[in-house]
């Protein structure tokens, strides 16, 4: 435990992913429904965070599985501030890097199996959804963090970790 109160990190275990996995789910879905009641939301800056997913230039595998992981990582960012509700992004940045790490992990195990157009392509899928206000846009989102959550475990097993 830290000065502060905060604890860290020493380990990472199946009920760990599942609970990170839940919390950004309930932030997520949240901001959600935020968007959805807001009379006014603008979301040219989740459109733009999806041009991050393209690795133009980056050979170095490591460097893009890091690429990859942070615009993932930053596109839900942006859905949680274009909410404009600030507890649920400070919330969002306490597991911020441990999605990140997670992401990382993802990226890595998947390797070429999922290729920049397949991750566009899932997160243009909930654009659409977000932008159209649909309140179904919450349950295939929820899918798609569930995934996520799988893709961790996967990853994590497959280099040993769990």
């Amino acid at each position: 435990t830290k000065s502060n109160g905060r604890r860290v990190v020493l380990g990472i275990n199946e009920r760990y992913v599942n609970d990170l996995s839940d919390v950004r789910n309930l932030l997520e879905c949240n901001a959600l429904r935020c968007c959805i009641a807001s009379s006014s939301v603008d979301y040219t800056r989740l459109a733009v965070s999806l041009t991050e997913f393209y690795s133009a230039g980056v050979v170095d595998p490591e460097e893009l599985y890091l690429k990859r992981a942070r615009a993932n990582t930053g596109f839900h960012r942006t859905l949680v501030e274009i909410a404009e509700n600030r507890p649920l992004l400070q919330c969002w940045d306490t597991i911020e890097s441990s999605l990140t790490a997670l992401a990382k992990i993802n990226y890595m195990t998947l390797g070429d199996s999922l290729s920049e157009n397949d991750l566009v392509k899932s997160h243009m899928m909930l654009l659409e959804l977000i932008v159209s206000r649909d309140r179904g846009v919450i349950d295939k989102l929820s899918q798609h963090v569930l995934e996520a959550k799988q893709d961790s475990i996967y990853g994590l097993k497959s280099v040993g970790w769990l």
